[in-house]
C-alpha cells in the first residue's frame, strides 16, 4: 500500500493554532505560485503571437498548454509517482523556472520561429502546474483538511494574481520578457515553503515518514 493510500485511511492530526497558521500561509502561497506560472504564460500568449505575426495561433497556444497539462498528469501516475514528494516539488519548480525563461526568450524573435519557442515553454508551465497539483493533493493530505481548502484557495488567486500583475506591468510598460523573468525567482519561495511544510509533516509522524526523508535539514 502506498504512502498516500495510507495517509487516506489514518484520521488527520491536529496542530497548535500558530503552527496551523503558518502551515495554513505556507499550503496557499504554494497553490498560488504553483498556478501563476500558468497564468501569466497564458496571459502572455496574445502579445507574443502578435510580435510574432502569428494572430491566429492563440488557440494553438492555449490548446499546448492544457494538452501538457494532461499529459503532466499521465507522467506523475506513471513514471514520478516513486520519487519523494520534496524530488517532485524540486523538478516542477525547475520546470517553472524553464517556462518563464524559454517564453521570456522567445520575446526577443519577432518571428513565427519566436511563437514556436514560446509553446516549449508553455509545456513546461503546464507540466509543472499538473505535477504540482496531484503531488501537493496528496502530500498535504498528512495535514489537517483545511489544509486542503488552503491549496485550493491559493490556486484560484493565481487565476487573479497571475493575469492581474501581468496586466498592471504590461499597462506600466514593462515588456513581456522583464515581466516573466521577473516571476522566475518566486520559485525560492515555493521551494522554501514547501521545504518548511516537509518539515511540519515530518515532525507530526515523528519524523519518520519515507516521504520526506531526503529533504535537506532547515537550518
Amino acid at each position: 500500500m502506498t504512502d498516500e493510500a495510507l495517509l487516506s485511511q489514518r484520521p488527520p492530526p491536529t496542530l497548535a493554532r500558530r503552527e496551523f497558521l503558518r502551515c495554513y500561509a505556507a499550503a496557499l502561497i504554494c497553490g498560488l505560485l504553483n498556478n501563476s506560472g500558468y497564468c501569466v504564460v497564458t496571459s502572455a500568449a496574445q502579445s507574443l503571437s502578435k510580435a510574432s505575426g502569428t494572430e491566429d495561433l492563440v488557440p494553438a497556444y492555449v490548446l499546448t498548454m492544457t494538452a501538457s497539462c494532461t499529459l503532466g498528469t499521465f507522467v506523475n501516475a506513471r513514471w514520478l509517482i516513486s520519487l519523494s514528494p520534496w524530488a517532485r516539488i524540486l523538478l516542477l519548480n525547475a520546470l517553472i523556472v524553464a517556462g518563464y525563461c524559454v517564453v521570456a526568450l522567445s520575446c526577443t524573435w519577432h518571428s513565427p520561429a519566436g511563437f514556436a519557442v514560446a509553446l516549449v515553454g508553455s509545456v513546461c508551465a503546464g507540466f509543472a502546474q499538473a505535477i504540482g497539483e496531484v503531488t501537493n493533493l496528496a502530500f498535504l493530505k498528512a495535514f489537517p483538511r483545511r489544509l486542503l481548502g488552503a491549496w485550493g484557495a491559493g490556486t484560484g488567486m493565481a487565476g487573479l494574481v497571475g493575469p492581474g500583475a501581468y496586466l498592471l506591468l504590461s499597462a506600466c510598460g514593462v515588456s513581456d520578457a522583464t515581466i516573466l523573468l521577473a516571476c522566475a525567482p518566486t520559485s525560492i519561495v515555493y521551494l522554501a515553503l514547501f521545504r518548511y511544510l516537509v518539515h511540519a509533516r515530518a515532525a507530526l509522524e515523528g519524523g519518520g515518514a519515507a516521504a520526506v526523508a531526503d529533504a535537506p535539514t532547515p537550518p
